[in-house]
């Protein structure tokens, strides 16, 4: 494949925190942020079944010296945020940011019943990029569009 044969460059753009979403009334919502080892006896949903994120928590949870206890793994992410609003477990995931209809960036508001909860572990994120196949012709467009996305990585 072009990823093991080095035929792809990653430009990273940036970081994500990592975190867990979860039901207000869950005992550790409280807490301002989270160590990985609070969530030992916590049940949780994966989002997305094909994802990554199973494998993500899994890892962050080993690291923690423990694994997780994966409950639910669904292919709606609204069916998983529903059973988590209900407090019936917790799921892993970046911190909810993005750019409201106004243009500000910031925190984007969950639903009423969910809360997100950042880990103090700083090198739990999510990396946002980009990858560029190597010796591969592209046209005007493309080579000004990874231009410019060159140009926002490097400010």
């Amino acid at each position: 494949s072009d990823i093991q044969n080095g035929n792809i460059d990653w430009y990273p753009l940036y970081n994500e925190r990592c975190g867990v979403l979860m039901s207000k009334q869950n005992p550790l919502a409280s807490a301002p942020v989270l160590e990985i080892k609070d969530l030992m006896s916590q049940k949780f949903f994966i989002r997305y079944a094909n994802s990554e994120e199973m494998s993500r928590l899994e890892a962050i949870c080993h690291q923690a010296g423990f694994k997780p206890n994966i409950c639910f793994s669904a292919n709606s992410e609204d069916l998983a945020l529903e059973h988590i609003a209900r407090n019936e477990g917790i799921a892993l995931a970046e911190q909810p940011v993005g750019m409201d209809a106004s243009g500000a960036y910031g925190l984007i508001p969950l639903n009423d019943g969910l809360i997100f909860r950042s880990f103090t572990y700083e090198a739990c994120f999510y990396q946002s990029g980009y990858a560029v196949l190597k010796n591969r012709y592209y046209t005007k467009t493309m080579r000004q569009f990874i231009a410019c996305l060159r140009k926002y990585r490097t400010g």
